[in-house]
């Protein structure tokens, strides 16, 4: 067998050589933006396409002008612009470059006594809305991509992949109570050789039209959408009726799931449900004021919380697909932050004749994180959902490795100990996962050492044990701004895998991963804005040169 290298030489020369794990460009939060000045606590609850979800909305001190930082392990890893906000619910847009963000990630936010975003036109950054659709409280882009990944060394062939995107809402468009979504993308998938038959097609993540009162709290959403409040739901195409008060709200939806490869409209399988929504109490919010006093008397509540219940049944023609109860739970306050989710199947019929149990608890997911002084924070969750939708314009090794390992239980720390640097221990026990039973540890780093040009550094190194695989990774990023709107970053690492003992080599063959990328960010004007990221990977059947790029107009 291969000698291996010393893991304390190899983290050392890959964090000086490859600096970080990769940082979205004009994402990047900056240093000041620490936790503790973000009294505001949600968690991601959905990401697709273009677009993250977050829950937490108007109501909880949220404003269609909030940036929000999202946290990993306690460690800031992108800032959003929030985008679209109702009572409890809220979704930013982000790039591919913004970080490997899931749901489940904790959200930090500033509590603005700001005035209510149903009545404000929405902002984007660069001020970059065409006045003409500004006005009217509408908002988006439409742009085109072009994506190539050739294998080396291997028989497969090439793939490349042009696209077309375009993602756009309007909140109370022209004054009225009227607001949409729009989120398509059509693509055409070419290989080289070619196979039998290239994939093409329209894909639609969202396109729902809502009707709101703020005075009721009525609210009627059509269409393909979602809601923070039925997470467990996912996206469904239907209608969806919610009536939201200051201290309760119950929600109802009936609806069908898109066709599950093409996202295209079924009536395969149906879905119908119910929730009730108790919440801290808050004063009213009038949509006809400009002083935000009613939210700033919200933020100052210290604690705020919220717990969801509810139900849902999903039919296949007349046979059963699943039937569960879930339940939610939010709490903040200045020192702890906790979300929870649990769902709980009822199986009956088919299932029961099967063998299943009559009541099963699945997919659970907890995330708490503690404020042990200013500069400290203590972070722990669990996790054993089944699946958890995510899209990614380029997929690299690092975030096909934490995929891996996204189930299972975890505790860690994080801690400032300097405005300029940032530091992130974790432990994580995985199962359930396509690496099974597995024991990670990890450290991280932000370095944003005060050097010209906005530069800043990430570094990351994490060793795994399974029952059969044993291995290192070290990954990072340099980042830096050479001219105004330009971000360029070289991004990189290593990850070595041998046989854990005891296994056999053909079950888990030694391997050693190597790959190195360059980035490009660059706005154009006050509404373009171009992409462009090549990454060269070698080490087995992952070994690939793969290039991204996008054009995108803001309007």
């Amino acid at each position: 067998m291969r000698k291996q290298p010393s893991v304390p030489a190899v983290a050392l020369a890959c964090c000086l050589l490859t600096l970080g794990a990769r940082v979205g460009s004009a994402q990047a939060p900056a240093a000041a933006a620490v936790p503790d000045s973000l009294p505001g606590r949600t968690v991601v609850t959905y990401v697709t396409t273009l677009t993250v979800y977050l829950g937490a909305g108007s109501q909880d001190g949220l404003t269609g002008r909030s940036r929000v930082l999202v946290m990993k392990g306690g460690v800031p890893i992108a800032e959003l612009h929030v985008s679209y906000v109702s009572w409890h619910s809220a979704s930013s847009d982000f790039s591919s470059d913004s970080g490997v963000i899931t749901a489940g990630d904790t959200v930090c936010f500033s509590i603005t006594p700001a005035e209510s975003v149903v009545v404000a036109p929405l902002g984007l950054v660069g001020g970059s809305l065409a006045p003409s659709l500004r006005d009217q409280g509408v908002r988006g882009r439409v742009g085109v991509s072009y994506q190539m990944v050739a294998p080396l060394g291997s028989t497969e062939g090439s793939m490349s992949q042009p696209a077309l995107e375009l993602r756009a809402q309007g909140a109370r468009v022209s004054g009225t109570p009227l607001s949409f979504i729009v989120d398509a993308r059509a693509r055409r998938t070419y290989t080289s050789p070619a196979i039998s038959s290239n994939d093409a097609g329209t894909r639609v993540y969202q396109a729902n039209v809502n009707w709101s009162d703020t005075r009721s709290g009525v609210s009627v959403t059509l269409g393909r959408q979602f809601s923070s409040a039925l997470s467990p739901v996912s996206l469904f195409d239907g209608a969806a009726v919610q009536l939201d008060k200051s201290r309760w709200g119950v929600g109802t939806f009936v609806g069908s799931q898109p066709a599950p490869v093409t996202m295209g409209f079924s009536t395969l399988v149906r879905e119908y449900g119910a929730y009730v929504r108790l919440h801290h109490p808050l004063p009213a919010i009038d949509p006809t004021t400009t002083t935000g006093a009613a939210a700033g008397a919200a933020a100052t509540d210290p604690q705020r919380w919220a717990v969801t219940l509810g139900g849902v049944g999903s039919y296949a023609g007349s046979s059963i697909n699943r039937e569960f109860l879930f339940g939610q739970l939010t709490y903040a306050d200045p020192r702890v932050y906790l979300y929870a989710t649990q769902e709980l199947d009822y199986n009956r019929g088919w299932k029961r004749a099967a063998g299943e149990p009559t009541v099963q608890a699945t997919s659970t997911l907890a995330t708490v994180q503690l404020t042990l002084s200013p500069t400290s924070y203590l972070h722990a969750g669990f996790d054993n959902r089944r699946a958890v939708r995510l899209y990614r314009d380029t997929v690299t090794a690092e975030n096909q490795f934490d995929d891996r390992f996204r189930q299972g239980a975890w505790v860690g720390m994080s801690m400032n100990p300097s405005p300029s640097l940032r530091l992130g221990l974790d432990a994580r026990l995985s199962s359930g996962g396509p690496s099974g039973s597995a024991v990670v540890y990890t450290g991280s780093a932000i370095i944003v050492p005060g050097l010209p040009m906005e530069a800043q550094i990430r570094a990351r190194t994490t060793y795994y044990t399974s029952t059969t695989t044993n291995g290192w990774l070290v990954a990072g990023a340099y980042g830096f701004d050479p001219l105004w709107g330009l971000r360029l970053e070289l991004n990189g690492g290593v990850r070595l895998e041998h046989p854990a003992p005891g296994a056999a080599a053909f079950v888990a063959p030694e391997n050693e991963v190597h790959w190195l990328g360059l980035d490009a960010d660059l706005s154009l004007g006050r509404a373009w804005y171009l992409v462009l990221s090549a990454t060269n990977t070698n080490g087995g059947a992952e070994s690939s040169n793969a290039l991204y790029s996008s054009l995108s107009y803001r309007f």
